[in-house]
């Protein structure tokens, strides 16, 4: 029992010094969040949330052209992790009422997910560019300036 509290405390320890270098595994920065008012928290949150909405836009739009394109789809998806429905559509006012540090746990958690989405993307397109260049070539990116 003794070695699993010092396993614990030893996890614990390397958790609370990723966090003082202010970058997690995935290369999230921390430390502007925990130094964060909540007023900046919402601000950031309100941020993150619309990249997220940009980057499902995107991700959506490039699956769609992909599938355009029969003598590909198997190659360029098979594989590729799997991309749950997120919820990006919320409203700031949502979050008004939730205390600091919760809103701090919410902003770091978006940051998380806005990087794993950006890393599906970049999966993705890294795959279209191995097996069928043309799908970008055709692609309109106009709307998403809207």
């Amino acid at each position: 029992d003794d070695d699993d509290d010092e396993e614990d405390q030893d996890k614990e320890g390397s958790d609370e010094s990723r966090g003082k270098e202010g970058v997690d595994q995935l290369g999230v920065s921390t430390s502007s969040v925990m130094n964060a008012t909540k007023e900046e928290l919402l601000s950031k949150l309100e941020l993150r949330l619309v990249d997220a909405r940009r980057s499902r836009s995107y991700l959506d739009n490039l699956y769609a052209e992909v599938l355009k394109y029969e003598d590909v789809v198997e190659e360029i998806l098979t594989g590729l992790p799997r991309v749950y429905e997120e919820r990006t559509g919320e409203s700031i006012d949502e979050y008004a009422d939730v205390g600091e540090e919760e809103l701090r746990q919410i902003v770091l958690r978006r940051d998380k997910d806005n990087a794993q989405l950006d890393e599906r993307v970049s999966m993705l397109l890294s795959r279209i560019i191995e097996h069928k260049p043309a799908i970008l070539e055709n692609m309109s990116f106009s709307h998403l300036d809207d």
